[in-house]
């Protein structure tokens, strides 16, 4: 089955990879250790990766470098979140100096943070890609660094990190959290996210993952199917920001269907919605 993705003005994705190309220039002016550098930069570079996919006819070496400068950025982020982790104290960064033992800065403070949504991204890209160190990288990270000040997330997509890092460290405990995952998206114990949110776009992932590791090539790409489908209508009707770039392409589908492709499984659907061909290997 082929699930159409709404067309995208292409010469309006081409001006706007030209304006984030200048944004991203503007910001990495200060280097990868500034804190604030450090916190923006992973978004811009997502929103460029989403762009060039949203092509027509994407560029798939530059669409793969671009993937990888967004895990790139990424891990810059770990490290310094890490860092400040360790001291116990505010990012040591441009931005920050040090008087009478404390942190401060002249003019603007900016501490950098994780959040579940960079979890995410940055694990699916790998997935996509293939990088089993940067898989390593995120695995080893504790799920206390995804819990940022002022930034609210479901318990179940805590518990959907923690599986995700269990299986990527062969830890048994993966089942238990994957379990716990399903069990709190009821929408009966979400609490943050919206019910569109969940049924459409939350969910699928979990459920498909549950098919790819429990059932069989048929039901999986019955599955995937599914959530291709919800994730349209979300980003056609149930959307307040229908023309956002992340409703472009669905990483975590992509990357549980690279996941199946990797299990040998055929993966039946067809969608602008899933470049798969961002996982090929090219010479």
């Amino acid at each position: 089955m082929f699930i159409e993705r709404l067309y995208i003005d292409q010469t309006y994705l081409k001006d706007r990879i030209v304006a984030i190309d200048a944004q991203i220039s503007t910001f990495t002016q200060d280097g990868a250790d500034d804190a604030r550098t450090a916190s923006l930069l992973p978004d811009l570079l997502l929103n460029r990766l989403l762009h060039l996919l949203a092509l027509e006819e994407p560029d798939w070496f530059a669409a793969k470098s671009a993937a990888a400068a967004v895990l790139d950025s990424y891990e810059a982020l770990v490290d310094l979140v890490g860092a400040t982790r360790r001291d116990d104290s505010l990012a040591s960064s441009s931005l920050f100096r040090v008087y009478d033992g404390e942190w401060s800065s002249g003019s603007s403070t900016f501490q950098a943070s994780l959040t579940p949504v960079d979890f995410f991204n940055a694990f699916w890209i790998a997935v996509i890609l293939g990088d089993a160190r940067r898989l390593d990288l995120l695995a080893a990270v504790p799920i206390a660094d995804f819990t940022s000040p002022g930034v609210q997330a479901d318990r179940f997509q805590y518990c959907w990190i923690e599986a995700l890092q269990c299986l990527q460290r062969q830890d048994e405990k993966w089942v238990r959290k994957f379990g716990d995952a399903i069990y709190f998206s009821d929408p009966a114990r979400v609490e943050v996210a919206s019910a569109d949110s969940v049924h459409y776009l939350l969910y699928p992932p979990i459920k498909l993952f549950h098919a790819l590791m429990t059932g069989t090539e048929t039901t999986f790409n019955a599955e995937l199917e599914d959530a291709l489908v919800r994730h349209q209508y979300y980003w056609v009707h149930a959307s307040e920001r229908p023309w956002a770039s992340e409703g472009w392409v669905s990483l975590p589908l992509t990357a549980i269907a690279c996941m199946a492709l990797s299990k040998g499984y055929r993966v039946e659907a067809k969608s602008a919605y899933l470049p798969l061909a961002l996982g090929l290997r090219m010479g």
